[in-house]
């Protein structure tokens, strides 16, 4: 697999949109929406499970409507639109790019009994919102970024990524057994390929940028990966660049 990098940014003019396009939705935990769904609890989970590092978004009334149409106009003609991410960032000047999934309409309409509204809502995870500098239970406008798999080949290949990996919670360690510095511990070891392949799997068909937060789980203990570095390859570690990301998946 071949990373690619964007040199494009999604400020870019968008078929005749503007600023103004922007789209106002209502921002709520990813968590209220598996208590509000209670008709389908394990399928709401499944479908939590599955999500990566994606956030959902309802369509019931005019701003999630119009955001699927602001995307699928971005993508029309596009080579292959079932593969293209529906992307989106908030603020005029975007702290990161998300990818968007709509509630399927099942789930939706169960919300929408429950809140007896037309606002629709984005459930955002706690990264979410510490990463786009969003808060719950606020008014946020949307810009749609999507990018039209055209065919060609102007993403860029990477050299190399760096992720910073911490332990989210020492749960094993309580403040007064820190203090005590004869005191050993079974500290928690994982196996980088292992990491590699989570994170993969958990930001597929996503947009990362450098200093962006990443939470995923390996051997039942959550991790938090930020992306410290990207280098862009040069003709001379292209090549080698795709080699070697085939022999460290292989090892």
């Amino acid at each position: 697999m071949t990373i690619k990098a964007s040199l494009k940014g999604p400020n870019r003019r968008r078929r005749g949109r503007s600023a103004a396009s922007a789209l106002t939705f209502l921002i709520k935990p990813i968590e209220d929406l598996s208590a509000e769904d209670s008709d389908t609890p394990d399928a709401t989970q499944r479908a939590l499970s599955a999500l990566g590092n994606a956030c959902l978004f309802t369509t019931r009334g005019k701003s999630g409507k119009e955001l699927l149409k602001w995307h699928n106009d971005i993508v029309e003609g596009s080579a292959d639109v079932s593969n293209d991410s529906l992307l989106i960032h908030f603020h005029d000047i975007p702290v990161y790019i998300l990818r968007a999934v709509p509630l399927s309409s099942k789930s939706d309409t169960t919300t929408n009994n429950n809140n007896q509204t037309d606002q629709d809502i984005i459930y955002l995870s706690k990264v979410h919102c510490h990463n786009h500098k969003v808060c719950t239970d606020s008014k946020m406008q949307v810009t749609c970024c999507s990018r039209p798999n055209d065919g060609g080949d102007d993403y860029p290949s990477l050299s190399a990524i760096g992720i910073e990996v911490h332990v989210r919670k020492a749960q094993d360690e309580s403040p007064a057994a820190t203090e005590n510095e004869d005191m050993e511990f079974d500290r928690p070891t994982f196996c980088a390929k292992d990491i590699c392949r989570e994170l993969m799997n958990h930001t597929a068909n996503s947009v990362l940028s450098v200093n962006e937060t990443v939470l995923i789980k390996s051997e039942g203990t959550e991790l938090v990966c930020r992306v410290a570095e990207v280098r862009v390859a040069t003709e001379d570690t292209a090549a080698a660049s795709v080699s070697m990301s085939a022999v460290t998946m292989d090892e």
